[in-house]
């Protein structure tokens, strides 16, 4: 004989469905904060997948600074390849302490991509 009376199994049932949806509310709020970044890497002719700034974003490297200084790149004349994308985080978490501004990570990229092509 089952001990839990009907109104105990519609509790538990509430309290699953409300944990689902708090579960959900957190997850959009997550890749909703990564909208403007991406917006920025799509029309700055920089773009960049969402799971990767997912991945930034867990491994703990700022998602709007590795796009900015991808746009940086490409407004300088450097075109965009996906492959920046991974160099860029690189040299972001190699060289946490002097990289400041997109500007900076921009100069730090620009002088690997010299020095691997001569």
């Amino acid at each position: 004989m089952n001990d839990l009376n009907p109104d105990a199994g519609a509790i538990l049932n509430l309290a699953g469905a409300g944990l689902g949806l708090v579960f959900v509310l957190v997850a959009a709020g997550f890749i909703l904060s990564l909208f403007p970044a991406w917006m920025r890497s799509f029309l700055g002719g920089a773009p960049v997948m969402v799971l990767q700034m997912i991945g930034m974003r867990l491994r703990g490297v700022p998602p709007g600074l590795i796009v900015d200084g991808l746009v940086t790149l490409v407004h300088r004349g450097i075109p965009h390849d996906l492959s920046r994308v991974r160099l860029a985080e690189t040299i972001y978490l190699a060289q946490r302490g002097l990289v400041d501004s997109p500007a900076q990570l921009a100069d730090l990229m620009e002088k690997q991509l010299k020095a691997s092509t001569a």
